[in-house]
């Protein structure tokens, strides 16, 4: 990804993700990367996410493209888990989007 002064912020950037109540037997590198790919290209996997060392939630690294809406919710055999962006404080799932926060969200526009 090339740098350009012009754009305010860039459009790709990685954050990291968080998989709360994942059952132990999703808790396999390749899984967990499966899963990543649903939200994201993976860069890399918590290795703390298999001894449990952090608890009941899986955790990885992920490049997003904040011109498109944010996943905030996967299916997992028949399941919703929903995702948490650790690193991105201000996103608003409303409209899916990086930037503001739902309350300041203007009503959405019909086409």
């Amino acid at each position: 990804m090339d740098f350009s002064p012009a754009i305010p912020y860039p459009s790709v950037v990685m954050t990291w993700i968080r998989f709360l109540g994942l059952s132990g037997d999703m808790c396999k590198k390749k899984i967990l990367w499966e899963i990543g790919e649903m939200v994201g290209k993976v860069v890399k996997l918590d290795l703390n996410t298999d001894n449990k060392a952090r608890g009941r939630y899986a955790r990885m690294v992920v490049y997003v493209n904040l011109e498109k809406p944010l996943i905030s919710k996967v299916l997992i055999n028949g399941n919703i888990q929903r995702i948490e962006y650790e690193s991105l404080p201000v996103v608003c799932f409303s409209r899916g989007r990086h930037g503001h926060f739902k309350e300041s969200c203007g009503k959405r526009r019909r086409s």
